[in-house]
């Protein structure tokens, strides 16, 4: 006797009548379920997740190459970058986290000089730094491709 986890494979087991029947009837039809489980969820995932599978000219391929080696990226990962990219209206970016970073530290940099403005400069030059760092941080993300809605207008 086969012990039957699924409720699903339980309802199939009972609509195909083979429960109580031999072990080698209830093992077949465990096997057809198995078939038809693994169809419906290849489906599934076919649906969830749509490949495209573009062809290049030895050419082209070699000039994508070189394209993704000067960007520090795999010729994979660059068409993938350089068609989004494109569909986003924003450009292919080498070493997107280290300009993430970047961008981090000049925000924490703007946090700390608003933080700090009574104690560290006076007047003008406060200002100019403040501004200065807005820009900044609005340049990297613009750069990065995000929409970016700030008080910043140059």
């Amino acid at each position: 006797m086969f012990k039957i986890r699924s409720q699903e494979l339980y309802r199939y087991l009972l609509q195909k009548g083979v429960l109580g029947r031999s072990d080698e009837e209830i093992r077949e039809a465990k096997k057809e379920y198995r078939k038809l489980y693994k169809r419906k969820w290849k489906r599934l995932q076919l649906k969830q997740k749509p490949e495209l599978r573009p062809n290049f000219t030895k050419r082209e391929l070699e000039s994508i190459a070189k394209a993704a080696k000067a960007k520090g990226l795999t010729k994979t990962n660059f068409i993938r970058q350089a068609a989004l990219s494109a569909a986003n209206q924003t450009e292919v970016i080498a070493n997107k986290e280290a300009l993430l970073i970047i961008l981090q530290k000049v925000s924490m940099a703007g946090i700390l000089l608003a933080n700090k403005k009574a104690h560290l400069l006076f007047g003008t030059e406060l200002q100019d730094a403040e501004l200065l760092m807005q820009e900044s941080e609005h340049l990297l993300m613009k750069y990065l491709g995000y929409d970016f809605k700030d008080t910043f207008t140059p």
